[in-house]
């Protein structure tokens, strides 16, 4: 398989919502980055960190979309460019999130993901 089939992969598991598919591409010892100003913001070490970040991003939002739209392969590393349209859970507040990310494979398995989000996170109290 290759780097691109191996987050092309990754992508279809998480938005199937199979985080444990997504965990299997990553390699034991992934780095893990997420920027913005959002509660799933971050670095994370290894996947069971990993799994931390995806436990914070569900209990934060409900996709209504998540749409990778443009894949570069860059050989190693895949930027991957899409939007994302949720809910603030226990709220009404709506969201749309122009996104980038860089994923670096190694072997058939993730070694590095880099996440940057364009929309701050301030939902309203519910």
């Amino acid at each position: 398989m290759s780097n691109l089939e191996v987050v092309r992969q990754g992508y279809a598991a998480f938005q199937n919502g199979d985080i444990e598919a997504v965990l299997s591409l990553c390699d034991p010892a992934i780095e893990w980055t997420h920027y913005g100003a959002v509660p799933w913001a971050g670095r994370f070490q290894g996947p069971q960190d990993v799994q931390r970040f995806f436990g914070t991003l569900a209990d934060a939002i409900e996709f209504e979309a998540f749409e990778p739209q443009e894949f570069v392969d860059g050989g190693e590393n895949i930027a991957v460019f899409g939007r994302s349209i949720a809910k603030a859970r226990g709220t009404a507040e709506r969201m749309e999130d122009h996104w980038a990310q860089l994923i670096t494979v190694r072997s058939g398995k993730i070694v590095r993901f880099v996440g940057y989000d364009t929309t701050p996170f301030e939902p309203s109290p519910g």
